[in-house]
């Protein structure tokens, strides 16, 4: 049902690519059509989730930067900065069993209610200060 040219090279490298293409795609037109389009739309779903997670990661730090320059004489900045840092990257996550570590696209839902608990009206009243 398919026309089929391996180009010149590794031949079994290219036979293992058609393999793979059609089972991940299928090998009816339309069956590999629908595939190829439902990759696209999760891809994309993907990388506006990666674009969120990044706007907001980005608006956390420039919030905690404002807060920080508009709170100089605050005793209690340095806990401050310390407890709500980690809510401008992605929550650790102990993937391997030898200890290592990895961020995971999420900010810790604990630690980020505490904080809206806290500054959450300041922080939505937050319009991008630049903090230059």
């Amino acid at each position: 049902m398919m026309n089929v040219v391996i180009p010149e090279g590794d031949f079994w490298k290219g036979f293992t690519w058609l393999l793979w293409e059609i089972s991940r795609y299928g090998i009816k037109t339309e069956e590999r059509q629908k595939a190829i389009d439902n990759a696209k739309q999760k891809l994309q779903e993907q990388t506006d989730q990666i674009s969120e997670f990044t706007k907001s990661t980005q608006r956390m730090r420039d919030f905690i930067s404002w807060y920080v320059n508009n709170h100089l004489s605050d005793p209690t900045l340095p806990d401050f900065v310390e407890k709500y840092w980690p809510l401008t990257k992605g929550r650790k996550e102990k993937f391997w069993n030898n200890g290592g570590h990895a961020f995971v696209m999420e900010q810790n839902p604990k630690l980020l209610n505490e904080f809206m608990a806290n500054f959450g009206a300041d922080y939505y009243q937050f319009k991008d200060v630049d903090t230059d």
